[in-house]
């Protein structure tokens, strides 16, 4: 908080406030929804062979006098963290980004649950079977996910951030001179390829933008007066995008689209394009 207060004058950093703007239009969403959304992406994969397991435990823990507090402080903990996103920032892109801190507690308990639960010496042959099976589930699951899932995954992830990002970036970055101004969403790809002046048109290094920044014809406009020579989108990331690159003044010169091929995940977006800003209009 000091950092922040040091070099923005805010105590919240600009993430904080550009974020939670850009997606403002998902609390439109009956809270209880996104609340559920927020769980759910937390138990996609392998782990969720675990929860009975958990909740086995908490169950048992709950029945125990006295009450062990310590133990529920850390799953109190990932209740209050998914109810803060589904209040504030209830995305779940990505893999569920923002929720990926709280699987580790839900493993961490899932496990020593599972270790309470399974009983390989008991006098019960079912019991014992059931054990066994339950062991052997939770130990191919968890390699099986991330070679059937997780891989194809990770590599899809990986041809979005190369073919549709980084590609611009290293466009940009055979374009531009030290003088150039690129208005960019986002600005990750061209910190690494092409360093220079930029706007930021998400908000996080240029936080003039966020009062404005669900507003295609401001955009337009701020990105015209600050003098930005390109502008670097996805042309259908949100409805304010869709207005911004309607106007005739960006003039499209490149797109991932005309390189090897458009990513799935940049189908839904449109493809990466890069337009050279023209006050006077497109000749």
């Amino acid at each position: 908080l000091g950092l922040n207060l040091s070099i923005s004058g805010e105590l919240w950093p600009n993430t904080f406030f550009a974020k939670q703007t850009e997606y403002s239009v998902l609390w439109q969403q009956p809270y209880p929804l996104r609340f559920v959304q927020q769980i759910g992406v937390s138990l996609v994969g392998a782990h969720v062979l675990l929860i009975p397991a958990l909740i086995a435990a908490l169950v048992r823990q709950i029945r125990q006098r006295p009450l062990d507090v310590l133990y529920f402080l850390p799953l109190i903990w990932v209740v209050l963290h998914w109810a803060v996103y589904a209040a504030r920032l209830p995305v779940v892109y990505q893999h569920g980004r923002y929720a990926i801190p709280t699987i580790p507690l839900i493993v961490i308990y899932g496990v020593r649950g599972a270790a309470e639960l399974v009983r390989l010496r008991s006098r019960s042959q079912l019991v014992r079977a059931a054990s066994v099976g339950y062991i052997a589930a939770v130990l191919v699951a968890f390699p099986a996910v991330t070679v059937f899932l997780g891989a194809p995954a990770y590599a899809a992830d990986v041809h979005f951030i190369e073919e549709d990002i980084a590609d611009a970036a290293r466009w940009i970055a055979a374009e531009r001179s030290d003088a150039t101004i690129v208005a960019a969403h986002d600005i990750g790809a061209l910190g690494y390829y092409a360093p220079g002046p930029l706007l930021d048109l998400a908000g996080l290094v240029s936080p003039e933008v966020v009062p404005f920044m669900l507003d295609g014809e401001r955009l337009a406009e701020y990105v015209v007066s600050e003098g930005a020579d390109y502008l670097m989108v996805f042309p259908q990331w949100n409805a304010a995008y869709e207005t911004l690159v309607e106007d005739d003044r960006f003039c499209p010169v490149w797109t991932s689209a005309d390189e090897d091929g458009t990513s799935p995940a940049a189908e839904r977006l449109g493809p990466k394009t890069i337009y050279r800003v023209e006050p006077g209009g497109c000749p």
